[in-house]
């Protein structure tokens, strides 16, 4: 079922490049319509009709992927503790889900946006392997998209997989288009959205690459960044982007 589904976003997708129309990419599920990178509010943002939904790995102490944007449980699970400290059964009794359960909650309805963090100054060894091992097995390997602030997962996830579209993000402007498609191999280049100018947008269409800006919450932001030809716009708001856009048929 899951393959009957991807192949028919993968024509979706098609569909919205042709517009014009920008990626509705709900930030950690659409983190300001309920409890971020919860599979309650993936299963939310399926029901609105994103295109796809962004969401934050880490690695356990045991070795295994799950969903969540802070280093520390404290923030977002009351728990202060550290997410590179616990093993999995630990961190499935404080609620954090695995990236496998928002994979099968998702399960091929829209484009799957995962984030790779790392407990700095540190890195998570082997946490490469793990996520394109895990896409792998899911066929997830065509229609996902990886991306990261941190250069060596990039380029460690190109090599295993040139195929495998990733993404550059970054929050400070003067990045160039040609170069970091040349050092990283990546897709998409992922400015924050203050710095996804008319001139990086056409740079970057020009080296063959696409822009999603982040976290876009701001309505005149998301309406200036539609007509600039952004090709993905990441937003805590969906529900705001998808009025601004209009229906589509699915």
């Amino acid at each position: 079922m899951r393959k009957i589904l991807l192949v028919g976003l993968a024509v979706l997708l098609t569909a919205l490049a042709a517009w014009g129309r920008p990626l509705v990419v709900a930030h950690r599920g659409g983190a300001a319509l309920g409890k971020e990178n919860s599979l309650r509010l993936f299963q939310k943002a399926l029901e609105l009709g994103v295109d796809a939904i962004e969401l934050d790995i880490h690695q356990s102490a045991d070795g295994h992927l799950v969903v969540l944007h802070d280093v520390s449980l404290k923030r977002t699970h009351g728990l202060d503790r550290r997410v590179d400290q616990m093993n999995l059964a630990e961190l499935g009794r404080a609620g954090v889900p695995t990236l496998q359960e928002a994979i099968d909650t998702i399960d091929g309805r829209c484009i799957l946006l995962v984030e790779v963090k790392h407990p700095a100054p540190a890195r998570y060894q082997g946490i490469e392997k793990r996520l394109h091992a895990l896409l792998k097995k899911n066929d997830l390997l065509k229609s996902a998209v990886v991306i990261s602030f941190d250069t060596t997962t990039l380029k460690l996830l190109h090599k295993l997989e040139p195929t495998l579209k990733t993404g550059y993000l970054y929050a400070t402007p003067g990045v160039s288009p040609v170069q970091a498609k040349a050092r990283f191999g990546v897709t998409y280049l992922c400015p924050y959205y203050r710095f996804a100018s008319i001139e990086l947008i056409d740079q970057a269409h020009a080296a063959g690459l696409k822009i999603n800006a982040w976290t876009v919450n701001d309505e005149p932001a998301m309406e200036k960044l539609v007509q600039s030809g952004c090709d993905a716009v990441t937003t805590d708001h969906p529900d705001l982007l998808q009025k601004m856009l209009g229906p589509i048929s699915r």
